[in-house]
Order: structure tokens, then sequence, then C-alpha cells
């Protein structure tokens, strides 16, 4: 069900055939296919699996209190990350740097990736994480 419905539904432009191929290939069996049949399981959602929502809330309100540089990539529609969160994380996460990439659901990086890698080439340069060479 992930590979041939989630994964597509979750992205704006349509996988290749050989690309689809490969997000298949390490799953060949049910037994293969079992850690991303379980993941799902794990994502915290109104408060369960207990100790993942623990977890998860408390790096959320550390984000929020950290001065750590943070790189908010953003996209919309969204799909975990609506308008809502989106509004709330850029109203309450401290020296936060947001880029808008338009137009995405989940797995932006199969839609955007030279925008992404752009924009995290460009936001380590200015915060000067790296030196340059």
């Amino acid at each position: 069900m992930f590979l041939n419905k989630v994964l597509p539904d979750s992205m704006i432009r349509k996988l290749t055939k050989e690309e689809t191929a490969a997000y298949h290939a390490p799953f060949p069996t049910s037994k293969d296919r079992k850690p991303i049949a379980r993941w799902p399981q794990e994502v915290p959602i109104d408060g369960f699996p207990a100790n993942n929502h623990a977890t998860v809330s408390a790096y959320a309100l550390w984000l929020t209190q950290t001065q750590m540089p943070t790189l908010f990539l953003k996209c919309s529609p969204g799909m975990i990350i609506n308008d809502a969160i989106s509004k709330y994380i850029e109203t309450n996460l401290k020296n936060l740097t947001t880029v808008d990439l338009g137009e995405g659901r989940h797995f932006v990086q199969e839609d955007k990736p030279d925008e992404i890698g752009e924009a995290i080439v460009a936001w380590i340069r200015n915060k000067q994480i790296l030196s340059s060479r």
C-alpha cells in the first residue's frame, strides 16, 4: 500500500517506471516490506503510541526554546505540516529561516530536489555554518 498508494499520492509529479522500480527494489517480498508496513504505526497521532508522542512533543518544545539556526522548507498544501502548523513554526521557532518551495505535499524531495539543495546551500553559506574552501 505504501509504495503503490501513499508514495505517489504524496507527490505532485508522477514517478517514472525506473524511479518506481528503484523504490520497490529493496522490498521484493511481503517479509521485506514489514518495516514500511510497521513504520506508519509508529507515527504519533492523537497521543499514540504514547512513547513516540512524548519524544516528538519534547523535541517540538525544545525547538521553540533553542537559538540553534533552523531551516524550514515549507510547501503548500503540504500534508502533515499544513498552513496552520507552518504558521506556528514560523511564529514560535527562534533563529528560523523559512524557504517557501511552492506547491508540494509530503515527499517534496521528489518534486523539488534542486530547489531543496539550493536552499540548503544558501542557508549554510548565509549562516556561515561551514567555512568556504
